[in-house]
């Protein structure tokens, strides 16, 4: 068993590295920009807005190309308990990287579909405050942080604004502790070709 597992493996790399030197692959800092859109996390917490950076990095083969990303969301909200008042807070830092699928079309649209992985950064934290239904005092607050490995799919499409903007636009759904589908649009700059 072990022996096929590393059969296979070598066969794999072999694969990639020869579509790779056949392929033309450009890799490079090709662009970079930002986006913001709705963030909806799983739960009853409710939606809010996230803000982005992209970093263009080149393609493997002219119809996958590389990118990376870090998105930022945060959510406050108040909870009122009897004679208590409870505010929380999530915080979330997603620090990752895509390879996209471009999908083969004519004009100027180019959709594409994709995944990546990436480390993810949350903080949470509860404060409680009042004089509660007997009229002890309260003031505790808590937080916790965690760094989770997140999963990250993503489909959209992008198209030139000017000859050195594009505008994207996309839909990503992320497994990372805290889960959230996100819907973002954005632009980036051109750096290279």
């Amino acid at each position: 068993m072990k022996k096929l597992v590393l059969f296979a493996a070598a066969a794999a790399m072999v694969l990639t590295l020869s579509v790779g030197a056949n392929a033309q692959s450009k890799i490079g800092l090709m662009g970079v920009g930002g986006k913001a859109g709705l963030v909806m996390p799983e739960g009853d917490i409710g939606n809010t807005l996230g803000l982005g950076g992209v970093v263009r990095l080149g393609h493997i083969i002219p119809t996958i190309a590389l990118d990376a990303f870090v998105d930022f969301w945060k959510k406050s909200y108040d909870v009122g308990v009897i004679g208590y008042k409870s505010s929380v807070s999530y915080t979330e830092i997603a620090i990752a990287a895509l390879a996209k699928y471009y999908i083969p079309m004519e004009g100027k649209l180019k959709p594409y579909a994709g995944a990546g992985l990436g480390l993810t950064i949350g903080t949470s934290s509860i404060s409680i405050e009042g004089a509660g239904v007997y009229g002890v005092p309260l003031n505790e607050s808590t937080s916790t942080s965690d760094t989770n490995l997140g999963v990250h799919f993503v489909g959209g499409a992008e198209m030139p604004l000017t000859p050195t903007l594009d505008g994207f636009g996309e839909i990503k759904y992320s497994i990372d502790g805290a889960d959230y589908l996100s819907i973002m649009a954005g632009v980036v700059y051109k750096l290279g070709k």
